[in-house]
């Protein structure tokens, strides 16, 4: 599972299977095909990212969280 937030990127990385990878999601982009795939949301909430590799597949998490605006910030 990753945690990003609304609009920012989540990059995810498969290996194993044939060495070809097939991404799916209802993110921006929505489809990918290589080893690594790189995508963001527009919405909050817990998305899910489709990864296959010949016969095989693997669902991800991706938990995207709200931007508070005029959040305090500590530093």
């Amino acid at each position: 599972t990753q945690n990003v937030d609304v609009n920012e990127t989540a990059t995810l990385v498969a290996n194993g299977g044939n060495g070809s990878y097939s991404w799916s999601t209802n993110g921006n982009p929505s489809t990918g095909n290589s080893s690594v795939f790189n995508t963001s949301y527009s919405t909050a909430g817990t998305k899910t990212v489709t990864v296959t590799s010949g016969n095989q597949t693997k669902q991800c998490q991706v938990v995207v969280n709200p931007v508070t605006i005029n959040a305090p910030v500590c530093s």
